[in-house]
């Protein structure tokens, strides 16, 4: 709760990756209020949520409001590091929202993937990409342009490896999901 902006991000960062769930669970509405606070930095809020993250279902509450973070404007963030981070986390959270029941606000929901989207990295997009893999065909025209921009592959603000398991492969994988 208190100390340097360092001490901080590492004391949230412990109860992430490899953190005992027994660990976490009890500190779980001490993260969450971290993620919640919209005064506390972008950074810290951010590691709360990859804490929460791998909690799974335990996690689940928290989706829209990790969603609210990607969704926002970041000005201080040009690189979108910030939103890249909170994809991995939504993505590691869960694996299919719509399955989960999560995909309840779809104007944020879809708000926040077309914004992952539009990533300048292939980590962002394909986050984007994996969130809405099993995408509904009723849905498919809040994000269609943008993984047909994606499949393209013509956009030459984007960094990308090229590896077929990048983004052109997952904007294919929703295509074929959909039939």
């Amino acid at each position: 709760q208190e100390g340097t902006e360092l001490q901080r991000l590492s004391a949230v960062g412990y109860f992430g990756y490899g953190c005992p769930k027994e660990h976490v669970l009890p500190v779980k509405n001490q993260l969450a209020s971290i993620l919640r606070d919209a005064d506390e930095d972008l950074s810290l809020r951010t590691a709360a949520a990859g804490a929460l993250s791998w909690l799974g279902e335990d996690a689940y509450p928290y989706f829209g409001d990790m969603l609210r973070i990607v969704a926002a404007a970041k000005p201080d963030d040009p690189l979108g590091r910030i939103d890249e981070k909170m994809g991995r986390h939504l993505t590691v959270l869960c694996k299919d929202p719509y399955a989960a029941g999560l995909v309840r606000d779809k104007d944020l929901f879809y708000r926040a993937v077309n914004r992952l989207l539009h990533h300048r990295r292939m980590n962002g997009r394909g986050a984007g990409l994996d969130l809405i893999a099993n995408i509904p065909l009723e849905d498919f025209h809040r994000v269609g342009d943008n993984v047909l921009h994606i499949i393209e592959d013509r956009d030459l603000n984007y960094h990308s490896y090229h590896n077929p398991a990048g983004p052109v492969g997952k904007g294919l994988t929703v295509f074929a999901n959909l039939n």
